[in-house]
């Protein structure tokens, strides 16, 4: 197993719009997890995502609240964890303003290579002012 490029093939799918492949990529019972607080809440796509369909909700939530442009700019890798720095710059759409941020994506793959579970931690500040 390599992890690395394991995540690669995700990202490339996920930027590509290769949704079908992307959702192959996942475990059925795929945990992604993006934590809500009182400082992130009005960020819709914040919280625990269960399953393949609740993915692609979590994806079709964040496609219509926000667009933004993202650059992976690390993967580091210990067994069959990444761990993947994304910046992305982008816009809010409900309020037009634009936002910058940092994310660490923690991504574990099962035996089979599936995204076992993913989670994402940032601050979310300047996407919750947006």
């Amino acid at each position: 197993m390599n992890p690395e490029k394991l995540v690669l093939a995700l990202f490339d799918d996920l930027y590509a719009l290769k949704f079908e492949s992307f959702l192959e990529r996942l475990s059925e019972t795929i945990h992604l997890s993006m934590p809500q607080n009182a400082q992130n809440a009005v960020i819709p796509f914040t919280g625990e995502w269960y399953g393949r369909a609740a993915v692609t909700q979590f994806l079709e939530i964040r496609a219509a609240t926000t667009e933004s442009n993202n650059q992976l700019r690390s993967i580091s890798v210990s067994g069959q964890t990444a761990f993947v720095i994304i910046h992305a710059q982008g816009v809010c759409k409900p309020s037009g303003q634009t936002f910058e941020i940092e994310d660490l994506h923690q991504i574990t793959f099962d035996d089979a290579e599936k995204v076992n579970t993913w989670k994402l931690f940032a601050d979310l500040g300047p996407l919750s002012a947006a």
